[in-house]
């Protein structure tokens, strides 16, 4: 059996008091006793098998003014591995911890309401860095058709290289008013999401 799945094994038998952050740090020593090597959780996580990633939901309508490029807000979370996200702080971004740096997969799904009232009109979404900058390839649009009882929904994915502290968010923007529903039609998997899981170095 290897180190890291004996450590791994070793760690899942000590007590806890508290789950330990993504920052928190360990320290590896030598056979002298000296420290010769610092980790970060995130960093030990990543080496004994777990992925850090994220799946974002909604449970509440949100709505969005024309011509406004507004954040989504995500106030639930399927999963979240390597506490990515906060449901209570700057819901709408997932900022790399401390450790995560390398590769990131982000995915998004938007659904609107009220398809017939905006025929002709453009929505997009997309996904933004840091508050400012678009992600290539992430960005998706749509013209509304006429009259459908077809919720539309707009869905983006893209890789990209981050480093600790950078955060995104999905985007969206609209010639009309509208609104983003918590579960369109009473549809779970139509509803709109966010995710995002690191690939690696």
């Amino acid at each position: 059996m290897s180190l890291p799945i004996l450590l791994k094994n070793w760690l899942s038998t000590l007590p806890t008091k508290a789950s330990p952050a993504s920052t928190d740090r360990i320290l590896w020593y030598d056979q002298a006793g000296n420290a010769s090597k610092a980790q970060t959780k995130a960093q030990l996580d990543a080496q004994l098998g777990y992925r850090l990633a994220c799946l974002l939901t909604t449970t509440a309508v949100q709505s969005v003014s024309a011509t406004t490029a507004t954040a989504v807000l995500f106030n639930t979370e399927t999963f979240d591995v390597g506490g990515l996200h906060s449901t209570s702080v700057n819901t709408s971004r997932i900022t790399i911890p401390a450790g995560g740096d390398g590769l990131w997969l982000f995915a998004h799904t938007v659904t609107f309401t009220a398809a017939y009232i905006e025929q002709g009109s453009d929505r997009q979404s997309y996904i933004r860095r840091n508050g400012a900058s678009a992600e290539r390839h992430a960005a998706v649009r749509i013209t509304m058709p006429p009259y459908t009882s077809a919720l539309p929904s707009l869905t983006g994915a893209t890789i990209v290289r981050a480093v600790a502290t950078d955060y995104f968010e999905v985007v969206v923007f609209s010639e009309r008013d509208i609104n983003l529903p918590a579960a369109p039609g009473g549809v779970p998997n139509w509803q709109t999401s966010f995710s995002a899981t690191r690939l690696g170095d």
